[in-house]
């Protein structure tokens, strides 16, 4: 009995960092390469999952690598051979000397959009590099880097990879937001986001899940990011002032067993809470059975109508 409920818990600690990595957006910012060698044998990832399917090969002790940008306890690496991942930031000590690798220019960030119909994503910066993933017409995803005339990008669920830069353009600011149209789309005498709540429990009414109860504090916490994110101007998970979304729970003195977040922009909010649905990691937070509690933010913008924070989390 003891070992069954130890097996539980291990099964319940892993899926919770599975659902943290399918929602957490990586943060990145403007970045200086610089030079590491591994401590040890390490893992090279293709995203910042801890899942087993994310490991693209081993990396043995003491190989030079470059480190081009990071998020939480992970660097964005290059490789002597010009593969782009992630390394964890436990097994690498910072260095002098550089490998030989092809010139990394780091790149203000800023968001992109495919403009071929399939774009494959590859490992490094040419064709010769294996085929990591493939992209859709209009995907948004963000440009950190290049190499050559290939650009570094993070995309999906916490994803990096290359894509030849002539199969992508810049874009707006953010993946989810869209322009707001001059005449926003009238509601009723619900608040914003008692409708977002509507619309959410609706889906999930939809696929036979139980309704999310709204949490007061959470509600919020939630609205402190969407009024934020407004007076700030930026469009992240992680918040300059509050750090991540489960660090601004913990701190406000949220408990949880699991949580996840969804950002959006936009003057409708049934329009925002279609577009989740047509997101598969927005989709999972609407649809999981792990939360029972939601908080909601809704604060108006000129630049997207509003912008929408939902905080979800299960006790």
């Amino acid at each position: 009995m003891i070992k069954k409920r130890k097996l539980v818990i291990l099964f319940a600690f892993v899926l919770m960092i599975i659902l943290i990595s399918n929602i957490f957006a990586i943060t990145v910012k403007s970045y200086k390469p610089k030079y590491g060698l591994t401590t040890d044998n390490v893992n090279f990832r293709s995203s910042t999952s801890l899942v087993y399917g994310s490991i693209i090969k081993q990396i043995s002790k003491n190989v030079n690598i470059k480190m081009v940008g990071e998020t939480g306890n992970f660097y964005i690496v290059q490789l002597a051979s010009n593969e782009v991942g992630f390394i964890s930031k436990d097994y690498v000590k910072t260095v002098t000397n550089a490998p030989n690798a092809k010139v990394y220019t780091s790149l203000t960030p800023y968001i992109a959009t495919v403009t071929a119909t399939s774009v494959n994503v590859r490992r490094g910066p040419s064709t010769n590099f294996p085929k990591v993933s493939s992209l859709n017409k209009g995907t948004s995803v963000t440009v950190i880097g290049k190499i050559d005339n290939f650009y570094t990008v993070i995309y999906g669920t916490n994803k990096v990879g290359m894509i030849e830069a002539s199969l992508i353009k810049k874009g707006t600011n953010t993946t989810t937001p869209t322009p707001a149209p001059s005449t926003p789309t009238p509601t009723t005498n619900l608040s914003l986001a008692d409708l977002v709540l509507k619309y959410i429990n609706e889906a999930r009414a939809a696929n036979s899940l139980p309704a999310l109860t709204k949490d007061w504090k959470l509600a919020d916490i939630a609205q402190r990011k969407s009024n934020e994110m407004v007076e700030k101007d930026y469009f992240l998970h992680t918040s300059p002032t509050y750090g991540t979304p489960f660090d601004m729970m913990k701190n406000f003195g949220i408990t949880y067993k699991t949580a996840g977040e969804n950002l959006a922009g936009n003057s409708d909010m049934k329009a925002a809470v279609d577009s989740w649905m047509n997101s598969e990691g927005h989709r999972k937070n609407i649809l999981s059975n792990s939360y029972n509690y939601i908080g909601i933010g809704v604060t108006k913008s000129e630049k997207y109508g509003y912008v929408i924070s939902a905080m979800f989390i299960g006790k």
